[in-house]
């Protein structure tokens, strides 16, 4: 019977101890992705800034791919934490609950196509929200040759 006691007391100690490294894990991935999306607000802003400028197709094309690889990163890290919740049992919480969106910032795309410059505007997106963004004009056009 003390040794019944004592292996449930263990098995205890020993879920607590993994769903604390579950935790601990979780809210790093959470921190990354934090910092990625404040990485990409300020990748948006960069394209922005280049738009108005007045740069080189190849220089937006060089930032949206910026965007693209951290955007991805942050889709891999969101799946960690996803993966880590279910593992666990538990319902998912959102993976970056202190990143605050901002509805009113329009960020501008490279348009492929029949516009003048090779520049257009894209739907506005939110820049802190890369799920909800509208996929670059780019992506569309490999899309429609497929």
């Amino acid at each position: 019977m003390l040794d019944n006691i004592l292996n449930q007391m263990r098995r205890s100690a020993e879920r607590v101890q993994r769903r604390g490294e579950e935790l601990t894990q979780s809210t790093r991935l959470r921190l990354e992705v934090f910092g990625l999306s404040r990485e990409l607000e300020g990748l948006y802003a960069r394209l922005g800034r280049a738009y108005h400028a007045g740069a080189d197709s190849e220089v937006l094309q060089g930032i949206q791919d910026e965007i693209r690889r951290v955007d991805e990163e942050i889709s891999a890290r969101e799946r960690l934490i996803q993966e880590l919740s279910h593992d666990a049992g538990h319902q998912p919480v959102s993976p970056n609950p202190t990143t605050q969106s901002s509805d009113d910032l329009t960020v501008p795309e490279k348009a492929i196509g029949e516009q003048g410059n090779g520049l257009d505007w894209a739907s506005p997106g939110k820049a802190s929200s890369h799920r909800n963004r509208e996929p670059l004009d780019s992506e569309r056009q490999r899309e429609r040759e497929r």
